[in-house]
Protein backbone atom coordinates (compact mmCIF):
# COMPACT_ATOMS: atom_id res chain seq x y z
CA UNK A 1 0.00 0.00 0.00
CA UNK A 2 2.81 2.42 0.81
CA UNK A 3 5.14 1.74 -2.09
CA UNK A 4 7.11 4.89 -2.77
CA UNK A 5 6.40 6.97 -5.87
CA UNK A 6 7.88 10.29 -7.06
CA UNK A 7 6.05 12.94 -5.03
CA UNK A 8 6.58 15.78 -7.51
CA UNK A 9 4.71 13.92 -10.24
CA UNK A 10 1.68 13.16 -8.10
CA UNK A 11 1.49 16.64 -6.55
CA UNK A 12 1.03 18.12 -10.00
CA UNK A 13 -2.39 16.49 -10.03
CA UNK A 14 -3.37 18.44 -6.92
CA UNK A 15 -3.88 21.93 -8.29
CA UNK A 16 -7.36 22.93 -7.16
CA UNK A 17 -9.68 22.36 -4.23
CA UNK A 18 -12.52 22.04 -6.74
CA UNK A 19 -10.80 19.50 -9.02
CA UNK A 20 -12.32 16.03 -8.97
CA UNK A 21 -10.00 13.73 -7.04
CA UNK A 22 -11.82 10.40 -7.25
CA UNK A 23 -9.14 8.72 -9.37
CA UNK A 24 -6.30 10.35 -7.45
CA UNK A 25 -7.64 9.17 -4.10
CA UNK A 26 -7.93 5.56 -5.17
CA UNK A 27 -4.67 5.32 -7.10
CA UNK A 28 -1.87 7.80 -6.53
CA UNK A 29 -2.61 8.63 -2.88
CA UNK A 30 -2.77 4.96 -2.01
CA UNK A 31 0.80 4.58 -3.23
CA UNK A 32 2.37 7.53 -1.46
CA UNK A 33 4.92 6.69 1.22
CA UNK A 34 3.97 9.14 3.94
CA UNK A 35 7.03 8.20 5.99
CA UNK A 36 8.98 10.36 3.58
CA UNK A 37 6.15 12.79 2.89
CA UNK A 38 7.14 16.26 4.26
CA UNK A 39 4.77 17.78 6.77
CA UNK A 40 4.33 20.98 4.75
CA UNK A 41 3.48 19.03 1.61
CA UNK A 42 0.95 16.89 3.46
CA UNK A 43 -0.77 20.08 4.66
CA UNK A 44 -0.81 21.31 1.08
CA UNK A 45 -2.35 18.02 0.04
CA UNK A 46 -5.22 18.50 2.48
CA UNK A 47 -5.76 22.13 1.44
CA UNK A 48 -5.79 21.20 -2.22
CA UNK A 49 -8.06 18.18 -1.97
CA UNK A 50 -10.41 19.75 0.53
CA UNK A 51 -13.32 17.94 2.11
CA UNK A 52 -13.75 15.74 -0.96
CA UNK A 53 -10.65 13.80 -0.02
CA UNK A 54 -11.96 13.06 3.44
CA UNK A 55 -15.40 11.95 2.35
CA UNK A 56 -14.27 9.75 -0.55
CA UNK A 57 -12.30 7.28 1.48
CA UNK A 58 -12.26 7.82 5.25
CA UNK A 59 -10.51 4.57 6.15
CA UNK A 60 -7.72 5.17 3.66
CA UNK A 61 -7.26 8.79 4.73
CA UNK A 62 -7.15 7.96 8.46
CA UNK A 63 -4.62 5.23 7.83
CA UNK A 64 -2.33 7.45 5.78
CA UNK A 65 -2.67 10.35 8.20
CA UNK A 66 -1.89 8.10 11.18
CA UNK A 67 1.37 7.06 9.50
CA UNK A 68 2.27 10.70 8.96
CA UNK A 69 1.47 11.66 12.56
CA UNK A 70 3.25 8.69 14.06
CA UNK A 71 6.42 9.75 12.30
CA UNK A 72 5.94 13.35 13.43
CA UNK A 73 5.52 12.42 17.11
CA UNK A 74 8.43 9.97 16.88
CA UNK A 75 10.81 12.70 15.72
CA UNK A 76 9.49 15.45 17.99
CA UNK A 77 7.41 15.03 21.16
CA UNK A 78 6.22 18.64 20.71
CA UNK A 79 5.02 17.92 17.19
CA UNK A 80 2.21 20.26 16.18
CA UNK A 81 -0.88 18.69 14.69
CA UNK A 82 -1.71 20.21 11.26
CA UNK A 83 -4.72 22.27 12.31
CA UNK A 84 -6.01 22.76 8.77
CA UNK A 85 -6.68 19.02 8.62
CA UNK A 86 -9.01 19.23 11.62
CA UNK A 87 -11.35 21.62 9.84
CA UNK A 88 -12.38 18.85 7.45
CA UNK A 89 -12.56 15.92 9.86
CA UNK A 90 -15.71 14.47 11.41
CA UNK A 91 -15.96 13.27 15.00
CA UNK A 92 -16.02 9.71 13.73
CA UNK A 93 -12.76 10.22 11.89
CA UNK A 94 -11.16 11.95 14.90
CA UNK A 95 -12.18 9.03 17.14
CA UNK A 96 -10.68 6.57 14.71
CA UNK A 97 -7.47 8.56 14.37
CA UNK A 98 -6.97 9.07 18.12
CA UNK A 99 -7.48 5.33 18.56
CA UNK A 100 -4.51 4.74 16.28
CA UNK A 101 -2.40 7.63 17.67
CA UNK A 102 -3.17 7.90 21.44
CA UNK A 103 -0.94 10.99 21.74
CA UNK A 104 -3.64 12.98 19.96
CA UNK A 105 -5.90 12.66 23.00
CA UNK A 106 -3.43 14.87 24.88
CA UNK A 107 -2.94 17.38 22.06
CA UNK A 108 -4.74 20.63 22.97
CA UNK A 109 -5.35 21.59 19.32
CA UNK A 110 -6.90 18.20 18.61
CA UNK A 111 -8.89 18.20 21.89
CA UNK A 112 -10.10 21.76 21.37
CA UNK A 113 -11.31 21.02 17.86
CA UNK A 114 -13.04 17.87 19.10
CA UNK A 115 -14.77 19.88 21.84
CA UNK A 116 -15.93 22.51 19.34
CA UNK A 117 -17.41 19.84 17.06
CA UNK A 118 -18.96 17.71 19.82
CA UNK A 119 -20.65 20.69 21.52
CA UNK A 120 -21.17 22.85 18.46
CA UNK A 121 -24.69 23.86 19.51
CA UNK A 122 -23.96 24.27 23.22
CA UNK A 123 -20.97 26.55 22.52
CA UNK A 124 -22.63 28.69 19.87
CA UNK A 125 -23.50 32.32 20.49
CA UNK A 126 -27.01 31.82 19.12
CA UNK A 127 -27.72 29.08 21.66
CA UNK A 128 -26.21 30.81 24.71
CA UNK A 129 -27.22 34.45 24.11
CA UNK A 130 -30.78 34.23 25.48
CA UNK A 131 -30.13 31.74 28.28
CA UNK A 132 -31.25 32.37 31.84
CA UNK A 133 -28.70 31.86 34.60
CA UNK A 134 -30.26 28.51 35.44
CA UNK A 135 -30.12 27.36 31.80
CA UNK A 136 -26.53 28.56 31.48
CA UNK A 137 -25.62 26.55 34.56
CA UNK A 138 -27.08 23.35 33.14
CA UNK A 139 -25.20 23.95 29.89
CA UNK A 140 -21.93 24.46 31.79
CA UNK A 141 -22.51 21.29 33.83
CA UNK A 142 -23.09 19.24 30.68
CA UNK A 143 -19.79 20.32 29.13
CA UNK A 144 -17.97 20.04 32.46
CA UNK A 145 -19.05 16.40 32.79
CA UNK A 146 -17.25 15.75 29.50
CA UNK A 147 -14.19 17.84 30.43
CA UNK A 148 -13.76 16.09 33.79
CA UNK A 149 -12.93 12.85 31.96
CA UNK A 150 -10.15 14.34 29.81
CA UNK A 151 -6.46 13.59 30.51
CA UNK A 152 -4.82 15.55 33.32
CA UNK A 153 -2.70 17.56 30.87
CA UNK A 154 -5.93 19.10 29.51
CA UNK A 155 -7.28 20.06 32.95
CA UNK A 156 -7.18 23.76 32.02
CA UNK A 157 -10.59 23.32 30.37
CA UNK A 158 -11.97 21.76 33.54
CA UNK A 159 -10.70 24.69 35.63
CA UNK A 160 -12.22 27.27 33.27
CA UNK A 161 -15.62 25.59 33.39
CA UNK A 162 -15.49 25.21 37.18
CA UNK A 163 -14.70 28.89 37.57
CA UNK A 164 -17.72 29.80 35.44
CA UNK A 165 -19.89 27.44 37.50
CA UNK A 166 -18.73 29.12 40.72
CA UNK A 167 -19.43 32.61 39.40
CA UNK A 168 -22.78 31.47 38.04
CA UNK A 169 -23.58 30.03 41.47
CA UNK A 170 -22.87 33.36 43.18
CA UNK A 171 -25.48 35.02 40.98
CA UNK A 172 -28.06 32.40 41.99
CA UNK A 173 -27.03 32.04 45.65
CA UNK A 174 -25.84 28.49 44.92
CA UNK A 175 -22.68 27.32 46.67
CA UNK A 176 -21.71 23.88 45.38
CA UNK A 177 -19.17 22.34 47.75
CA UNK A 178 -18.05 19.58 45.35
CA UNK A 179 -17.38 21.97 42.47
CA UNK A 180 -15.53 24.35 44.78
CA UNK A 181 -13.23 21.65 46.14
CA UNK A 182 -12.45 20.48 42.61
CA UNK A 183 -11.58 24.04 41.61
CA UNK A 184 -9.17 24.43 44.55
CA UNK A 185 -7.16 21.49 43.21
CA UNK A 186 -6.32 23.38 40.00
CA UNK A 187 -7.26 27.08 40.21
CA UNK A 188 -6.86 29.64 37.45
CA UNK A 189 -4.92 31.93 39.75
CA UNK A 190 -2.81 30.93 42.72
CA UNK A 191 -3.96 33.71 45.05
CA UNK A 192 -2.99 32.38 48.50
CA UNK A 193 -3.57 28.83 47.28
CA UNK A 194 -1.09 25.96 47.56
CA UNK A 195 -1.84 24.30 44.23
CA UNK A 196 -0.31 24.87 40.82
CA UNK A 197 -2.44 26.96 38.51
CA UNK A 198 -4.19 25.47 35.49
CA UNK A 199 -2.32 25.56 32.18
CA UNK A 200 -3.48 26.73 28.73
CA UNK A 201 -6.34 28.70 30.29
CA UNK A 202 -6.22 31.40 27.60
CA UNK A 203 -6.41 28.79 24.84
CA UNK A 204 -9.40 27.03 26.36
CA UNK A 205 -11.09 30.37 26.91
CA UNK A 206 -11.22 30.86 23.15
CA UNK A 207 -13.12 27.59 22.71
CA UNK A 208 -15.70 28.35 25.43
CA UNK A 209 -15.90 32.11 24.91
CA UNK A 210 -19.69 32.19 24.62
CA UNK A 211 -20.03 30.40 27.98
CA UNK A 212 -18.11 33.05 29.90
CA UNK A 213 -19.83 35.68 32.02
CA UNK A 214 -19.52 39.23 30.66
CA UNK A 215 -16.73 40.18 33.09
CA UNK A 216 -14.53 37.30 32.03
CA UNK A 217 -15.19 37.86 28.33
CA UNK A 218 -13.56 41.28 28.65
CA UNK A 219 -10.51 39.69 30.25
CA UNK A 220 -10.15 36.72 27.94
CA UNK A 221 -6.61 37.47 26.75
CA UNK A 222 -4.75 37.32 30.06
CA UNK A 223 -7.19 35.67 32.45
CA UNK A 224 -5.69 37.72 35.28
CA UNK A 225 -9.04 38.00 37.03
CA UNK A 226 -9.08 40.23 40.06
CA UNK A 227 -12.39 38.62 41.02
CA UNK A 228 -10.85 35.17 41.48
CA UNK A 229 -9.90 35.79 45.12
CA UNK A 230 -13.35 37.30 45.73
CA UNK A 231 -15.08 34.20 44.39
CA UNK A 232 -12.93 31.97 46.59
CA UNK A 233 -13.47 34.12 49.70
CA UNK A 234 -17.25 34.22 49.25
CA UNK A 235 -17.45 30.46 48.86
CA UNK A 236 -15.28 29.73 51.87
CA UNK A 237 -17.33 32.20 53.94
CA UNK A 238 -20.60 30.52 52.93
CA UNK A 239 -19.23 27.10 53.88
CA UNK A 240 -18.00 28.37 57.25
CA UNK A 241 -21.53 29.55 57.96
CA UNK A 242 -22.94 26.03 57.46
CA UNK A 243 -20.41 24.27 59.67
CA UNK A 244 -17.23 23.77 57.62
CA UNK A 245 -13.97 24.61 59.41
CA UNK A 246 -10.44 25.72 58.59
CA UNK A 247 -9.38 22.08 58.44
CA UNK A 248 -11.78 21.50 55.53
CA UNK A 249 -9.66 23.64 53.19
CA UNK A 250 -6.21 23.55 54.80
CA UNK A 251 -4.85 21.14 52.16
CA UNK A 252 -5.38 23.69 49.38
CA UNK A 253 -5.51 27.18 50.96
CA UNK A 254 -2.99 29.19 52.96
CA UNK A 255 -3.63 28.72 56.70
CA UNK A 256 -3.38 32.40 57.71
CA UNK A 257 -5.74 33.36 54.90
CA UNK A 258 -8.25 30.75 56.07
CA UNK A 259 -8.05 31.82 59.72
CA UNK A 260 -8.58 35.44 58.70
CA UNK A 261 -11.79 34.51 56.83
CA UNK A 262 -12.85 32.24 59.69
CA UNK A 263 -12.52 34.95 62.34
CA UNK A 264 -14.14 37.58 60.12
CA UNK A 265 -17.09 35.27 59.39
CA UNK A 266 -17.74 34.48 63.04
CA UNK A 267 -17.32 38.06 64.20
CA UNK A 268 -19.69 39.51 61.59
CA UNK A 269 -22.28 36.82 62.29
CA UNK A 270 -22.27 37.60 66.04
CA UNK A 271 -20.61 34.37 67.16
CA UNK A 272 -17.87 33.93 69.74
CA UNK A 273 -14.38 33.28 68.43
CA UNK A 274 -10.90 33.10 69.91
CA UNK A 275 -8.91 35.62 67.88
CA UNK A 276 -5.46 34.70 66.58
CA UNK A 277 -5.11 36.85 63.44
CA UNK A 278 -7.15 39.89 64.43
CA UNK A 279 -5.33 42.53 66.48
CA UNK A 280 -6.89 45.44 68.36
CA UNK A 281 -6.51 47.91 65.49
CA UNK A 282 -8.10 45.55 62.97
CA UNK A 283 -10.92 44.76 65.35
CA UNK A 284 -11.65 48.45 65.87
CA UNK A 285 -11.61 49.00 62.10
CA UNK A 286 -14.10 46.16 61.64
CA UNK A 287 -16.36 47.78 64.21
CA UNK A 288 -16.34 51.08 62.29
CA UNK A 289 -16.82 49.67 58.80
CA UNK A 290 -20.08 50.43 57.03
CA UNK A 291 -21.29 48.18 54.23
CA UNK A 292 -24.21 48.62 51.84
CA UNK A 293 -23.81 46.30 48.87
CA UNK A 294 -26.22 44.51 46.57
CA UNK A 295 -26.06 40.72 46.82
CA UNK A 296 -24.61 38.84 43.84
CA UNK A 297 -27.74 36.74 43.41
CA UNK A 298 -30.08 39.68 42.80
CA UNK A 299 -32.21 39.37 39.69
CA UNK A 300 -30.87 41.66 36.94
CA UNK A 301 -33.83 41.74 34.54
CA UNK A 302 -37.54 42.07 35.32
CA UNK A 303 -40.47 41.70 32.96
CA UNK A 304 -43.16 44.36 32.55
CA UNK A 305 -45.47 44.40 35.57
CA UNK A 306 -43.24 42.08 37.62
CA UNK A 307 -42.65 43.04 41.25
CA UNK A 308 -39.09 44.22 41.84
CA UNK A 309 -37.26 42.85 44.87
CA UNK A 310 -33.60 42.63 45.82
CA UNK A 311 -31.34 41.76 48.73
CA UNK A 312 -28.68 43.97 50.28
CA UNK A 313 -25.73 43.22 52.55
CA UNK A 314 -25.70 45.63 55.49
CA UNK A 315 -23.16 46.19 58.23
CA UNK A 316 -23.35 48.91 60.91
CA UNK A 317 -26.41 50.40 59.22
CA UNK A 318 -29.19 51.02 61.79
CA UNK A 319 -31.56 52.60 59.24
CA UNK A 320 -31.80 52.32 55.48
CA UNK A 321 -33.70 54.79 53.27
CA UNK A 322 -34.65 53.74 49.75
CA UNK A 323 -35.37 56.19 46.94
CA UNK A 324 -37.19 54.91 43.88
CA UNK A 325 -36.77 56.71 40.55
CA UNK A 326 -38.71 56.21 37.34
CA UNK A 327 -36.81 56.59 34.07
CA UNK A 328 -38.64 58.21 31.18
CA UNK A 329 -37.63 55.67 28.57
CA UNK A 330 -38.96 57.76 25.66
CA UNK A 331 -36.73 60.71 26.54
CA UNK A 332 -33.80 58.42 27.26
CA UNK A 333 -33.87 56.78 23.85
CA UNK A 334 -34.50 60.07 22.07
CA UNK A 335 -31.29 61.46 23.58
CA UNK A 336 -29.26 58.29 23.19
Amino acid sequence: LLDSIPLDIELKQINSRYRSCQDFTHSALAQVDLKSFPKELFASLIDAMGIDLLLLNQDLFCFLLSVHLAEGYKLNKYYTYPSNVLNHMTLQMMDKLSGIIPALKEDITFAGSYLAKKFNRELSEEFTASMTLAERRENLKKIYDYASKLPYCLSGLKSCLLYELLENGLKQNIFDFAYFMEYLKMPIRRHLLKQHTASDVGTWNKYIHNLLCETNKKDNSSFQRESDSTVITKHITSFFLIGKTVDTFIEYVDKDYLISIWEDTLLTSGKKVELTVYNTARLEKLGREVEITFCDHNQEVFSIGEDVSFSVNLKNVPSLFIKVFEINTENYYRKN
